[in-house]
C-alpha cells in the first residue's frame, strides 16, 4: 500500500531510553515506558538508573497502571523482557 495512501511518516520500531534517578518523577517514567511499550510486541523500552529505590517505584508503578490499560497484553510482553538496568555506580 506504500504510496497510495496519505501517511505522517514512516515509523520504525517504538524505542525509549530512560535514565533516572532520585530526581526523577517514577511515575512519569513509567507511563513513558508503558507508552513505548504499547506500540508492539517487539518495542523498546529501557530504565537505567543508578538509584535502586527509583527503579523499584517505576517497577511498582507499572504493575499497578498496566491492568487499567487497554492494549495491557501488549504491555504485560514488554514486562516480561528484561526493560530494567540497575547500576550501583559509574566508573
Amino acid at each position: 500500500m506504500f504510496g497510495l495512501g496519505g501517511i505522517d511518516l514512516i515509523a520504525g520500531p517504538s524505542e525509549i531510553l530512560i535514565i533516572g534517578d532520585d530526581h526523577t518523577d517514577p511515575h512519569s517514567t513509567a507511563l513513558d515506558l508503558m507508552a513505548q511499550a504499547e506500540h508492539d510486541e517487539e518495542a523498546c523500552s529501557i530504565l537505567v538508573s543508578l538509584d535502586l529505590e527509583f527503579s523499584k517505584k517505576v517497577e511498582e508503578i507499572i504493575g499497578n497502571e498496566v491492568e487499567k490499560l487497554q492494549r495491557k497484553d501488549i504491555i504485560k510482553e514488554f514486562l516480561f523482557k528484561k526493560w530494567l538496568y540497575y547500576q550501583s555506580k559509574l566508573n
